[in-house]
C-alpha cells in the first residue's frame, strides 16, 4: 500500500494539475448556471424523488439513483428542477383522480350530495347558501365511507364545476377565502336574513352597552355585615331588568306576576346578576392572565363574598373555595383571609372604643342572658397533632315583638386602612386570667328567708293532665288504618298544636373570643362572671347579670358568689344551671332506673333501635334519640296500662273501681307493675321539664325540678342531688332578690 501510495503520487506529480469535472443538475443534467445548484443534504429528498420515480416510471432516475442514495452521490440540483419534478407527479395524479371520478363510490357520493342541496333548496323556511368547503369535506367523508381510494385530495374547484353545471341556477360568489354558493331565487331572502341577523346582533350589542354603563357606574363596599336588601343595591337595576325578562320572559303580565310573588325579583335573576356584576371588566383580559383573574373591590356583590365565608366556615377547605373562585362564583382565599383580617381588626378596635368586649351584633336595651362552658378539641386520630381545652362566653338576647332592641349601628371594616393578615390583638383585660382562688374551704352560706320550694306542685298536676291527654291520642292513632294528615302524634307537634301562646322573635346569640385557659378553675370561673357582667352593664344597664353553667362550672360560680358577696355576691349576679346538663342528668337517672330491666331487648326486637344504639339509650350518647325512645317508651307502657286496665272493667263484676285506685292496688301487689308505673312516672316529669323550657313557663320548670330532686337522691346522683337545690332555692328567691329578672323569666 505505501509503495501505491507514492507511485501515485508520483503519478500526479508527473502529469501535473487533475481537471475537476464541473458538477452538474441531478435533474437536467446541466450546469449551475446563474440559478446555482443546491446540494441534496437530507434523506428525506431522497426517499420522494425514489418513490416518485417509480410512480413515473422514470428509468433515467431510476438508473441515477440505482447507485446509490442522493447524499452519497453529493447530487446537486437547481430549486426549479425538484419543483417541476414535484408538479409532475401531481399532474400525473390529477390526471388518475379524473379518471376515477366515474368510479362507483364517487358516482354514489355526488348523487347524495345533489340529493342533499335539492332537499336544503326545496325547504320553504330557509334561503340555503352553501359553503364550498363544507360540501368537499361532505363529499370528501362520505368516500371514505364508501371506501373508496385517493380521497386525500379532493378537487374543490373541480366539484364547483360540476355542481355548477349540474344546476343552471346555481351561482358561485366569493367571499373572502370562501366560496358561497347559492340560487338565482335564494339570493334575495339570503341576503334579507343576513340583515336581519345582523339587526338582532347590533340590538344585543346596544343592550350590553347600555347595562354595562350601569354596570360600571355601581358601586358596592362590604363593611362587614350583610344587611337587609344589600343584594338588591349592589346590582345595576338594568341588568336585574334584563335577567328576570331573559329568564321569565318580557311580557308584561309574566314580569307582573314575578314581582308579585317574589317580591322585587326571583332568586335565580338576584343570583345571576349578583355574579355578572362581580364578574364584568372594562377592558378583555389577557389570554395569559388567566392563572391570575383579578376582581374589582368595588364591584364584589354578597353572593360571592357570602359563597365563600359560608364553605370557609363549614369545610376551611382552600382547594374548594379557589376551585369556585376561578369558576367566578366567589372571592378568592387571599381575599377571603384579607376579609377575615379586616373584619376582626375592626371588631378588635371597637372593643378598644367602646371599653368593653361585645360582640356587634349584640344591641342595646334588650335582656341578655349568658352562658359559660368548656370548649374541648381533642382529635382522635393517631396524626393529630393539636388538642384545646379552653372556655367560650356565649351571650343571648331575647327581643319581643314590641321592642327589638336599638342596632349600634358601628361599621365594621375600616377601609382606610392598609390591607394585612395579621390581627391586632384583644384589650388586655380580657386575654390576660387575674389569678385567684377561694378564701376558706369552711363557706359561710347566706341566710334563706321565706320558701324553697313550690309547697304544692299544681302547675306540674295541670301540666300532667295534659300529658295524658297527648298519651290518650297516641293511644286512639293505634286502632286507626289510617292517619288524618293534619293530625298530630308526636309529642312535639302535639303540643306545639295546642300552644296558643305568640311565639317570640329568634333570640340573638354572639359567642365571646374564646380562651386557651380551662374551664374547670376558680380564676377562670370568676373572671368569666367579671366579663358577663361588663358586658350586660354595657348592653342593658341596670341589669343584673345572669349566667348559666355546668354542674361544675356552677358549683365554683356558687362557691366563688358565698366568698365574694360584695362584687359577685347574689344580690349583683343570678347562676343558673344549663337546661341541657339537667336533661341529661334527668336521662342517665332513667338509664340507671331501666338498666338490665329488657327495656333496651324490648326495643330490638320491636325493631325501634339496634342493638348498639339501644344501648346508647343507657349512656345518653345522643340526647335527643334517647329522649325519642323515652316517648316511645311512655306511649307503650301507658297504652298497655290502659288495655290491662280495660280487661279489668271486662272481667270484674261487681265494685268497679277508678284506674288510678286500680293502679295503686297493683303496685301494691305487684313489684314489677310498681316498677314499669314509675318509670312512666319519670317519663312523664322529664317531658314536663322539657316542654318547661320550650315554652317558657317558668313556674313548670320550678316545679318539675322539684319534682325531679328525689329521683338524683334515690340513685346516687351526688352533685345534681347536691346543687339542683341550692338552684331550685335561688329560682324561688327572685321574687325577693331580683323581681326585674323574675319578670323577664315568667314573660318567656
Amino acid at each position: 500500500s505505501s509503495s501505491g501510495t507514492s507511485s501515485a503520487a508520483h503519478t500526479r506529480s508527473r502529469h501535473g494539475k487533475v481537471k475537476i469535472t464541473e458538477a452538474t443538475c441531478f435533474f437536467c443534467d446541466k450546469p449551475a448556471g446563474s440559478e446555482g445548484l443546491h446540494e441534496c443534504s437530507t434523506y428525506d429528498i431522497d426517499t420522494k424523488v425514489r418513490r416518485h420515480a417509480i410512480e413515473l416510471e422514470d428509468s433515467v432516475l431510476l438508473a441515477k439513483l440505482a447507485s446509490g442514495d442522493m447524499i452519497a452521490l453529493e447530487a446537486k440540483y437547481h430549486r426549479k428542477c425538484l419543483v417541476k419534478f414535484y408538479n409532475s407527479v401531481r399532474t400525473a395524479n390529477r390526471i388518475g383522480d379524473d379518471q376515477d371520478l366515474d368510479a362507483y363510490p364517487h358516482g354514489i357520493a355526488f348523487a347524495e350530495l345533489v340529493t342533499y342541496m335539492e332537499d336544503c333548496r326545496m325547504e320553504e323556511r330557509t334561503a340555503p347558501v352553501f359553503k364550498l368547503a363544507d360540501l368537499a369535506h361532505m363529499y370528501k367523508t362520505r368516500l371514505e365511507q364508501l371506501g373508496a381510494t385517493n380521497t386525500c385530495r379532493i378537487h374543490s374547484t373541480r366539484l364547483k364545476i360540476r355542481l355548477l353545471s349540474l344546476f343552471p341556477d346555481l351561482k358561485a360568489i366569493s367571499q373572502g377565502r370562501d366560496i358561497l354558493l347559492a340560487f338565482d331565487n335564494d339570493i334575495g331572502d339570503a341576503l334579507r336574513e343576513a340583515c336581519d341577523y345582523d339587526s338582532d346582533a347590533l340590538h344585543l350589542a346596544r343592550a350590553a352597552q347600555v347595562v354595562r354603563r350601569e354596570m360600571f357606574s355601581k358601586k358596592f363596599s362590604f363593611d362587614g355585615p350583610f344587611k337587609q336588601g344589600s343584594q338588591h343595591d349592589a346590582v345595576a337595576q338594568s341588568l336585574l331588568a334584563l335577567v328576570n325578562m331573559i329568564l321569565e320572559g318580557p311580557n308584561i303580565k309574566h314580569q307582573t306576576e314575578v314581582i308579585t310573588s317574589a317580591g322585587k325579583c326571583t332568586t335565580a335573576a338576584l343570583t345571576i346578576s349578583q355574579l355578572l356584576m362581580f364578574n364584568s371588566v372594562k377592558h378583555m383580559r389577557s389570554v395569559d392572565s388567566s392563572d391570575a383573574i383579578r376582581h374589582n373591590s368595588d364591584r364584589e356583590t354578597p353572593l360571592p363574598l357570602y359563597i365563600a365565608f359560608k364553605i370557609h366556615a363549614v369545610t376551611r377547605s382552600r382547594n374548594l373555595i379557589d376551585t369556585l373562585f376561578h369558576l367566578g362564583m366567589c372571592v378568592s382565599y387571599d381575599r377571603l383571609l384579607q376579609l377575615t383580617t379586616d373584619i376582626a381588626n375592626g371588631v378588635c378596635q371597637r372593643f378598644v372604643m367602646e371599653d368593653v368586649v361585645c360582640p356587634p351584633k349584640m344591641r342595646q336595651g334588650l335582656f341578655t342572658t349568658a352562658a359559660v362552658d368548656n370548649i374541648d378539641y381533642n382529635p382522635s386520630s393517631a396524626t393529630a397533632k393539636d388538642s384545646f381545652h379552653g372556655t367560650g362566653i356565649s351571650l343571648m338576647q331575647h327581643p319581643c315583638h314590641q321592642f327589638a332592641g336599638l342596632d349600634r349601628g358601628v361599621l365594621v371594616i375600616n377601609h382606610t386602612t392598609s390591607s394585612t393578615k395579621s390581627v391586632v390583638p384583644l384589650p388586655l383585660k380580657y386575654t390576660i386570667v387575674p389569678p385567684a382562688t377561694l378564701k376558706t374551704k369552711q363557706l359561710t352560706l347566706p341566710a334563706v328567708t321565706g320558701l324553697v320550694r313550690s309547697p304544692n306542685l299544681q302547675t306540674v298536676r295541670g301540666a300532667k293532665e295534659t300529658e295524658i291527654q297527648w298519651l290518650n291520642t297516641v293511644m286512639a292513632a293505634l286502632t286507626k288504618q289510617q292517619l288524618d294528615r293534619i293530625e298530630s302524634i308526636s309529642w312535639s307537634a302535639y303540643h306545639a298544636s295546642i300552644q296558643e301562646k305568640e311565639i317570640p322573635p329568634a333570640a340573638i346569640n354572639a359567642l365571646l373570643p374564646l380562651f386557651m385557659d380551662s374551664a374547670h378553675s376558680v380564676a377562670m370561673v370568676k373572671h368569666s362572671m367579671t366579663i358577663v357582667q361588663a358586658a350586660v352593664q354595657y348592653l342593658n344597664p341596670g341589669q343584673v347579670p345572669v349566667l348559666a353553667a355546668d354542674q361544675p362550672l356552677y358549683s365554683l360560680a356558687k362557691q366563688i358568689q358565698w366568698t365574694s358577696p360584695t362584687t359577685l355576691g347574689e344580690d349583683k349576679f343570678v347562676v343558673m344551671l344549663g337546661g341541657l346538663h339537667i336533661e341529661m342528668a334527668v336521662l342517665k337517672v332513667l338509664g340507671n332506673w331501666l338498666d338490665e330491666s329488657g327495656w333496651t331487648s324490648a326495643l330490638v326486637q320491636s325493631n325501634i333501635a339496634s342493638t348498639g344504639t339501644a344501648e346508647s339509650f343507657i349512656r345518653v350518647n345522643h340526647v335527643t334519640k334517647t329522649r325519642h325512645a323515652h316517648q316511645v317508651t311512655a306511649a307503650c307502657i301507658h297504652t298497655l296500662l290502659h288495655r290491662a286496665y280495660a280487661k279489668y272493667t271486662l272481667e270484674a263484676e261487681t265494685d268497679v273501681i277508678t284506674m288510678e285506685q286500680w293502679c295503686t292496688k297493683r303496685a301494691m301487689q305487684s313489684v314489677q307493675f310498681d316498677y314499669w308505673l314509675k318509670v312512666l312516672s319519670l317519663e312523664i316529669v322529664l317531658l314536663l321539664y322539657v316542654r318547661s323550657i320550650r315554652e317558657g313557663n317558668f313556674q313548670l320548670y320550678v316545679e318539675s325540678l322539684t319534682s325531679i330532686v328525689p329521683w338524683l337522691f334515690a340513685l346516687d346522683h351526688t352533685h345534681y342531688s347536691r346543687w339542683l337545690p341550692v338552684h331550685i332555692r335561688d329560682m324561688m328567691l327572685l321574687s325577693e332578690k331580683h323581681p326585674l329578672i323574675l319578670a323577664e323569666f315568667q314573660a318567656g
